[in-house]
């Protein structure tokens, strides 16, 4: 099993979080930062308003209460199964303990949130260098 902080499990969840982005109407060929760029603006249109910033301070876990509304810029299971399906396949393993596997599902949104915004935040740490 692939440990959260591994090169190869960062390159699953990148892979499989920039596929999930759904565009919506907009051009479908887009770099990944305007993808990563388009679900943040989503986030701060819908949910990252002052009474939600002054209720949950962490912006984290307001991202992951955020994403556990099923936004429909992204794409990412909310039933049980589909969470250990992705799990498997993020970890690349065939199974998981019961312990595993309520502990995946217990964190699920708070995990994604968190990988999301590294993600998000080493994508605009590299444009800013590159400028």
């Amino acid at each position: 099993m692939l440990r959260t902080n591994t090169l190869k499990y960062r390159a699953n969840f990148k892979k499989y979080i920039l596929e999930s982005i759904d565009l919506g109407q907009y051009r479908t060929e887009t770099s990944d930062t305007d993808k990563l760029l388009y679900v943040y603006h989503c986030f701060n249109s819908e949910y990252n308003h002052p009474y939600n910033i002054k209720r949950t301070p962490n912006h984290v876990k307001r991202f992951a209460e955020w994403l556990s509304g099923l936004p429909s810029c992204l794409d990412i299971p909310c039933y049980y199964y589909d969470i250990i399906e992705l799990a498997k396949e993020l970890h690349e393993v065939t199974e998981l303990t019961e312990k595993e596997k309520d502990t995946i599902c217990q964190n699920f949104f708070n995990h994604v949130a968190s990988q999301f915004i590294a993600l998000y935040d080493r994508h605009m740490k590299y444009i800013h260098i590159n400028r």
